[in-house]
Order: C-alpha cells, then structure tokens, then sequence
C-alpha cells in the first residue's frame, strides 16, 4: 500500500521516486520539502490530488508528467523554477497572480487560473 503523505524528514522528492506507481491516486508533500525532483511521478496515472507546500521552491522536469488523471495543481508562490514538461498539457495550473506558476503556464500554453479568481467563483456560489 502507498503513503498518502511522504515523511516529516523528508528535504526532496527524489528523482523518479513515485514513477510508475499507478496506483498512487492522492499526496500530500510535507512542509520540510523543498524540491520536487524530476520525473518524481512520472506516469502516476492514477494521481488526481496533490498538495505542494510553501516550502517547496523548484519542481524538475516531466515531474508530472503522463499523470493523466491530475487534471489541475495549485502551485504555491515559493516555486521559483518549473523544469520543462512537468505537467502534462490537460492539467490546469492555478496560481497567484505575476507569480512564477502563471509565467510557467503561459509559456508553456497551460492554462492559468488565478488563486483569486477561484476563491471569487466559490464567494458567488455560496449563500
């Protein structure tokens, strides 16, 4: 059985360490990491739910890549480097406005949606 969350200890998600875990469906990364290693979930095919804290700072290459069922990530302004590919292109990237997620998004042809604007859409639609 995979963890749902990695260790309180852990500094970096190794390169190609959850590559191929296709049962791997949720993560939630502690706030002791502070990279995210390439192709770390590689092919996770069945991730649909990651959580990336303010500790992170940089996310390497094809990280996400072939994630077919992660259809959007929020990326904290503490990222500061995306490598290339890291997400496929169905997935949806929100972000804070002028941040580094939405020059990466734009860049790469993804779609960008602000953290602000989500949290207006969800203000309308609550009573």
């Amino acid at each position: 059985m995979l963890p749902k969350s990695a260790p309180d200890s852990v500094a970096k998600i190794g390169n190609n360490v959850f590559e191929d875990c296709y049962s791997l469906e949720s993560i939630t990364i502690p706030n002791s990491v502070a990279e995210i290693g390439n192709e770390a979930f590689r092919q996770c095919e069945s991730l649909k739910e990651i959580t990336i804290p303010e500790s992170v700072s940089k996310i390497g290459e094809l990280a996400f890549w072939c994630c077919d069922s992660l259809k959007e990530i929020t990326i904290p302004e503490s990222v500061t480097e995306i490598g290339e590919y890291a997400f496929d292109d169905i997935c949806t990237i929100y972000g804070i406005s002028g941040s580094y997620a939405q020059k990466y998004a734009e860049s790469h042809e993804l779609k960008f949606v602000p953290i602000e604007a989500q949290e207006d859409i969800s203000n309308e639609n609550s009573v």
